[in-house]
């Protein structure tokens, strides 16, 4: 169950049980020894062993930076002057890719979920609220002779399913990803400095593009490809 949920919700369990014959004890009201007679799971928008949820404005232009190479992938988000504003957390299940972003204090500010597409990969991000944000789109094009996908396209789009702005082909191994909104206008840049895990993001239109939906694409171009050195 666990493996299967969805990252924006949480498992509980109510056990029903009837006593045992001869069990006569009790504690909190339930009987110690008893039969299990049912269990039932629900999926609950909440969250477990965190501080709390934040909304919060943040800066429109963001460097983010790979930190933790365990296999918990951890990411640095910092203000374009350096400040630290929190971490995204990335984790692998067997149904793709989760990524939470939370600042200093362990309060949630975004969090996201990635899956596999017949196409490419879909990112849904979430606020703190656990209302949808918006996606990232990754739509897969050429793919090499051994079947790698060597190029893709990636869109952002919002909560109304519109598309606010799309990269043209990008390499598997490029660190440098511009998107153009309808007008062929540049609405955000995604550049790596001089390796994959040091990201800086540029975004010219912050009341259109909302830094929540473009902070997990460096970790999860990070997690696409391989460390090289531009």
């Amino acid at each position: 169950f666990q493996a299967m949920r969805n990252p924006a919700e949480t498992l509980t369990a109510a056990v029903t049980c009837s006593p045992k014959a001869g069990a006569s004890s009790t504690e909190n009201g339930h009987p110690k020894d008893c039969k299990i007679k049912e269990i039932q799971i629900h999926l609950a928008h909440a969250r477990t062993g965190k501080t709390g949820c934040l909304e919060m404005d943040l800066p429109p232009n963001l460097n983010v930076r790979e930190t933790s190479l365990s296999l918990t992938a951890r990411y640095s988000v910092k203000s374009e002057s350096g400040q630290l504003i929190g971490h995204v957390t990335e984790e692998w299940f067997t149904w793709g890719t989760a990524y939470e972003f939370e600042d200093l204090d362990g309060n949630l500010i975004a969090q996201a979920k990635q899956e596999q597409t017949d196409s490419g990969s879909k990112i849904r991000v979430f606020d703190c609220q656990q209302n949808l944000v918006g996606s990232i789109q990754e739509q897969s094009g050429d793919t090499a002779t051994l079947g790698m996908e060597i190029n893709s396209t990636y869109s952002l789009i919002n909560a109304q399913d519109r598309t606010l702005a799309s990269t043209e082909k990008v390499e598997r191994t490029s660190t440098n990803l511009v998107l153009k909104d309808a007008q062929n206008k540049t609405a955000a840049e995604i550049v790596a400095s001089d390796q994959t895990t040091d990201w800086k993001i540029i975004n010219h239109q912050p009341g259109t593009l909302d830094p929540r939906l473009l902070v997990m694409i460096p970790a999860y171009r990070t997690n696409q490809m391989p460390l090289t050195e531009q």
